[in-house]
């Protein structure tokens, strides 16, 4: 039982500090989550370690943007009670509020397609390249144009396609965070006004998926016992910690820096997986 312990809390602890990290460093959580496991000849996480995980990062962004959040809340109360847009904050919840519909919808119809999905790392792979793929053309398209527009400009239309663009990092592989922001920088958006709009988005869509999971699931499935329950904390907590200090350094980082170099990764680490997973050589 203390071997088995060890050896659980270990898994435990690597994903939760590559789940926090991922989900907001745009290199695709998921695609990390399905490929370390299958590299290192781990079970692939249950779907409920995958949704503590990703609790864990919910609460890092809580945390984090915790009077952001509670702004917009008021600032939507109050456009709602005034009828006009009464500050950027309630401009920024009822953006979100739109980007969040093409995910909802997309988790709905797909969700029984993309759970297949996780017991194929090659798919994973194949994402983080289409990841690497949409970092760079943002970038590109950017780069060729004169004009940044600070999020402060953005529109209705621009909340609607990075909100669609959420929607498609429900392929395993494709980066939630870097989806968003690519095509914010697709739309000329300055990069850390854009990576904060992806962070705030994320909210609602974890929350959603977190609270399906823990209602409806079969916790009797994942293991149960003393084993289960430690590794579920262990890994709620190394997520949580590892997000908070991913938002903060890639928000400073994002300030002076482009996303190439997450492109470059996502590329470089996709063709290798593509290379040595068994059955894609």
């Amino acid at each position: 039982m203390p071997k088995m312990l060890d050896h659980e809390l270990v898994q435990a602890l690597i994903l939760g500090l590559v789940q926090g990290l991922t989900e907001f460093i745009p290199v695709s959580s998921s695609g990390h989550l399905v490929l370390l496991p299958a590299l290192l000849g781990w079970p692939t996480p249950s779907l409920l370690m995958l949704t503590v995980l990703h609790l864990g990062t919910l609460t890092a962004l809580v945390l984090a943007y915790r009077k952001d959040m509670a702004a917009i809340l008021v600032g939507m109360f109050r456009s709602l009670r005034e009828r006009r847009m009464v500050d950027y904050a309630a401009r920024d919840g009822w953006f979100l509020l739109l980007a969040t519909i093409p995910a909802g919808i997309a988790g709905l119809v797909v969700e029984p397609f993309v759970s297949n999905m996780l017991d194929k790392p090659v798919l994973a792979a194949w994402g983080l390249i289409g990841t690497a793929c949409l970092l760079g053309g943002g970038e590109l398209v950017a780069w060729r144009r004169e004009h940044t527009r600070y999020i402060e400009e953005m529109g209705w239309t621009d909340a609607a396609a990075m909100g669609l663009a959420q929607a498609v990092a429900l392929i395993p592989g494709v980066s939630r965070s870097g989806a968003v922001m690519a095509t914010g920088r697709l739309l000329t958006l300055d990069r850390a006004g854009a990576a904060r709009f992806a962070f705030l988005l994320g909210v609602p869509v974890i929350a959603a998926a977190g609270a399906k999971e823990l209602l409806g699931g079969d916790w009797t499935a994942a293991g149960g016992g003393l084993v289960l329950v430690a590794a579920l904390a262990v890994g709620f907590l190394a997520s949580a910690a590892a997000g908070w200090l991913a938002i903060k350094v890639l928000l400073a980082y994002l300030r002076h820096r482009t996303l190439w170099v997450f492109a470059i990764w996502c590329l470089a680490v996709g063709l290798i997986l593509i290379r040595v997973l068994p059955g894609t050589a």
